[in-house]
């Protein structure tokens, strides 16, 4: 389980990706964003890779969420189809910034 200052350093770092681009992900740029130092950075995860990481993380336990619920959808394909969308609609509209970075080509290229 993530800490309250874990969270709202991977929601940072979503919304820096969002900004400036994976490379502009550094430890410098999401100090200064959040308001705390280097060094406190690296008291919750150990490297910018782990950072990373955790975001991936989070995106695979929320695709597990929608895996779930589609489980006990009952409907017609179609129905179905139509429920993981508009849930996934609702998840991109309370945080766009997800998208920047779930179809980032520098992700994929880096």
């Amino acid at each position: 389980m993530l800490s309250e200052r874990q969270q709202q350093i991977i929601e940072e770092s979503i919304n820096i990706i969002d900004e400036k681009g994976i490379q502009g992900l550094t430890i410098k740029n999401l100090s200064k964003a959040i308001g705390i130092s280097e060094p406190g950075i690296y008291r919750h995860f150990e490297s910018k890779t782990e950072i990373l990481l955790s975001i991936l993380n989070n995106f695979k336990e929320m695709a597990g969420m929608l895996s779930g619920m589609m489980k006990d959808f009952e409907g017609t394909a179609i129905e179905k189809i139509e429920f993981i969308f508009s849930r996934m609609l609702d998840l991109f509209s309370e945080t766009p910034s997800m998208l920047s970075v779930i179809f980032s080509e520098e992700i994929f290229k880096n």
